[in-house]
């Protein structure tokens, strides 16, 4: 759907995407008055045939600085996919572009608590109930897909999701300045422990990957440890998905622009 502007100062080409275009169901563009004006009126001259119009968006200029924001959750089957289908394109623009993951937590889910990085505890929270794993409990009735893919999976516990989102965000986080580990650790937990034919979405599956890679458990560990007791990093990605108005997962922003993850 085309909407022309009845004001000829409006700049569409200084539109900002309000990050609510997902509860948009029919695609909508605004232009301003002029552009209207020459569209409608060449419509009407050719109104006995079919008129087709293509309309274009431009993307990051030349030599403008890319962040890419990954905005998904570790036992996330699409998301986890998208590593090793975007694979060939990290290659090619590693060094051209900013990427950052953003894990989703839930906040006071369950009134159940531990600090401990032992990913075998009951517990589905830590920080004292703030920061809590999930198991799509609640998109049972919205989601049937969620939810068997959550089976299918093998997931025992809550926790385990909480526990590799945290894993994922320090293998990031330990490798910012050449993230080779942390692409090949993502591709890898995909093939092996999420493979709906043998899933093994646990701790033990994690640390595999991780030898196998030759990724240094001991500074992972380390590293999960102050984030549990530091939770900066998961306040920050928990504000994120507020500021960026993520609804959806997986979600990808360019430079603050949504794209759809297929």
């Amino acid at each position: 759907m085309i909407l022309v502007s009845d004001d000829e100062t409006y700049k569409y080409f200084d539109n900002v995407d309000n990050k609510l275009g997902e509860r948009v169901d029919i695609p909508t563009v605004i232009v301003k008055k002029s552009t209207g004006d020459l569209l409608k009126d060449y419509i009407t001259k050719n109104k006995r045939s079919k008129v087709t119009m293509s309309i274009k968006f431009s993307g990051a200029k030349d030599g403008e600085n890319l962040v890419f924001e990954f905005f998904f959750r570790s036992d996330d089957v699409k998301a986890l996919h998208f590593f090793k289908e975007f694979e060939q394109y990290y290659k090619l623009l590693k060094n051209k572009f900013t990427f950052k993951p953003i894990y989703k937590y839930y906040k006071g889910i369950s009134s159940s608590s531990s600090n401990e990085l032992d990913a075998e505890r009951s517990e589905p929270c830590i920080k004292d109930s703030q920061f809590c794993g999930s198991t799509n409990s609640s998109k049972i009735l919205k989601n049937f897909l969620i939810i068997y893919l959550f089976i299918e999976l093998n997931i025992q516990k809550e926790r385990y999701v909480l526990m590799e989102n945290i894993r994922q965000s320090c293998i990031y986080e330990l490798n910012t300045q050449d993230l080779d580990p942390y692409w090949n650790y993502m591709m890898a937990f995909s093939d092996t422990c999420v493979d709906l034919n043998n899933p093994l979405f646990d701790e033990k599956c994690a640390k595999n990957v991780m030898t196998a890679l030759g990724i240094d458990d001991n500074k992972v560990t380390q590293c999960m440890e102050k984030l549990i007791k530091n939770t900066g990093k998961i306040e920050d990605d928990t504000k994120l998905f507020k500021d960026r108005k993520v609804y959806k997962l997986p979600e990808i922003l360019l430079n603050g622009i949504k794209y759809k993850v297929i």
